[in-house]
């Protein structure tokens, strides 16, 4: 049994499972699927049997250190699912055993695993008719894009400035914007103009002369600014918002504050409110490649390549099993 184990697990839920962890902080060389116990949920927790679960780049950025190096190894990969509730820890009235979830893992657990274990305060049910495939990638860009769109009050109409808008968050970002009213302007890479386009959102391509481009367009200023790519930049686009407070980053939040702009706040009703958006088919998710949990590896590759189209998800356990 590998090293630390023990500590990283609570108590043993009864038998083994699968699960795609890094041992070391460091490169996908220290990536690896091992056969470890499936973990009990402890109180106001709750174990789930993962039918999906998202491939996004803070998982490369998890395994590299680059959010800290204090997990206990092996850590596991994987930080958003979606599957069905087996075992429900003490003090959880608002699930049972037999539902469909989505969410986040608890912390130091993973996703790319045959059982994760969630908290039940930020877990929620997930619809009829959205497939797992579709929920388990809604977690991670989904609530970060929520949370740019409703930091700042805004009216019905507003008009709203995506710096980053082809990526998870920035295409999550877009597409609730638009469902909930707003417009739109989407800056990307040439390359991604008919998925920014797909969102709603009217495409300015990133490059030269960007910052000069979007001011000579700009016949007034954007009620929202959200910076997805951090940078210098930022500076540049704080004239083009209404006001001070209507410039947001998800990257970095000290240049935002430095500016008067406006820090992410954190809505605990997110995660349910974008499921519910999915469920009036109000926006919509593309999965473009689903892996095994064998081939978690290669989709891990795929996202860190940085040249995917629509989410990649790893499917440990299929719909019939």
């Amino acid at each position: 049994m590998p090293s630390g184990l023990d500590s990283m697990l609570a108590k043993e839920h009864g038998g083994e499972m699968k699960a795609y962890v890094f041992e070391q902080y460091g490169d996908a060389s220290k990536e690896a699927l091992l056969d470890i116990p499936i973990p009990s949920p402890g109180p106001e927790q709750v174990l789930v049997k993962v039918r999906a679960a998202g491939v996004n780049p803070a998982d490369w950025k998890r395994r590299e250190g680059l959010f800290g190096r204090k997990g206990v190894m092996p850590v596991g990969m994987g930080l958003e699912a979606s599957g069905t509730i087996t075992a429900i820890g003490e003090g959880v009235t608002t699930f049972q055993v037999g539902d469909d979830v989505v969410g986040k893992p608890a912390r130091g657990r993973g996703t790319w695993a045959e059982y994760t274990v969630m908290n039940a305060k930020s877990a929620a049910l997930k619809p009829p008719s959205i497939p797992h495939e579709v929920a388990g990638t809604v977690p991670v860009a989904g609530i970060a894009a929520y949370d740019a769109l409703t930091s700042v009050q805004l009216n019905e109409g507003a008009r709203i400035l995506i710096v980053g808008a082809s990526g998870g968050v920035g295409s999550f970002g877009s597409s609730i914007a638009h469902a909930l009213g707003h417009h739109v302007t989407g800056v990307a890479s040439e390359a991604k103009r008919d998925m920014v386009e797909e969102t709603g959102a009217t495409f300015v391509a990133r490059g030269e002369n960007l910052l000069d481009r979007l001011r000579e367009s700009v016949m007034t200023p954007f009620d929202l600014v959200i910076d997805l790519v951090g940078g210098d930049i930022l500076h540049g686009l704080a004239p083009l918002a209404a006001t001070p407070a209507g410039l947001l980053s998800t990257v970095n939040s000290q240049i935002v504050d430095d500016l008067g702009g406006t820090p992410l706040h954190h809505d605990p009703e997110g995660l349910a409110k974008i499921l519910d958006l999915l469920d009036q088919e109000q926006i919509s998710i593309h999965v473009s490649e689903q892996f095994s949990l064998e081939e978690a590896g290669a989709a891990m590759a795929r996202v860190e390549d940085g040249h995917t189209a629509g989410k990649i998800v790893v499917v440990p356990v299929n719909e019939s099993q």
